[in-house]
This record gives C-alpha cells, structure tokens and sequence, in this order.
C-alpha cells in the first residue's frame, strides 16, 4: 500500500470509528484512507487502473479489487455475530460499474 498517494477528484468522506478518514478518489479509482494525525494517506482499494467488467489486477500474485469512479462511501459497524469487535463494513459507490461494492476492514 501507498503510504503517500496523489488525491484528483474527491467526491466521497466517511469517518472511520478510530477516526481516520475515507475518501474516494474519483479520477484514480481508488478508495484512500486518511490519518487525522500526520496526513498519511493508504491505498486500501484500487490500483489506480479503472475498472473494467469482471478485470482484476495483480498485486503480489493476487488479486486487486479495481474501482470504476467510486463517488461515495458509508461505514457501517459490522453487527453480525462472527464478526470480530471492531469489523466496519465500508460500502463504496461505485459510478462507473453502476454498483456498490462492499469491504470488510477487520481490525487486527
């Protein structure tokens, strides 16, 4: 994961429980997550390459899920009975595959 990440067009905030901060980054389909403290940025969706159909990239041999103008998100704490305490389900909208898109960032 980047740990400094160019930001183009930021259309979607969501604040996570801990405080950092989610933004979707429109022109490099890409889902960032922001610390309030210092500024740094991760790359937790998207490899900067857009979407397209069922495509995946390559990182390390696996699989990267790729965004298409992701214009929003949502975080919702996981309440399912499995999940581990502090799970939050991350729904992205994602424009250009007329989609949402669901993450489970689980807390390690």
């Amino acid at each position: 994961m980047a740990t400094r990440a160019g930001r183009a067009c930021r259309r979607g905030v969501a604040v996570l429980p801990g405080g950092d901060i989610l933004v979707t980054d429109n022109d490099n389909h890409a889902l960032r997550c922001v610390s309030p403290i210092d500024g740094t940025t991760l790359t937790l969706v998207g490899d900067g390459v857009q979407e397209q159909g069922k495509e995946e990239g390559k990182e390390g041999g696996e699989a990267v899920p790729r965004l298409n103008f992701p214009a929003g998100v949502a975080v919702v704490s996981s309440s399912a009975p499995s999940a581990e305490s502090g799970d939050v389900d991350v729904y992205i909208a994602d424009e250009g595959s007329d989609s949402i898109r669901v993450v489970t960032l689980r807390r390690t």
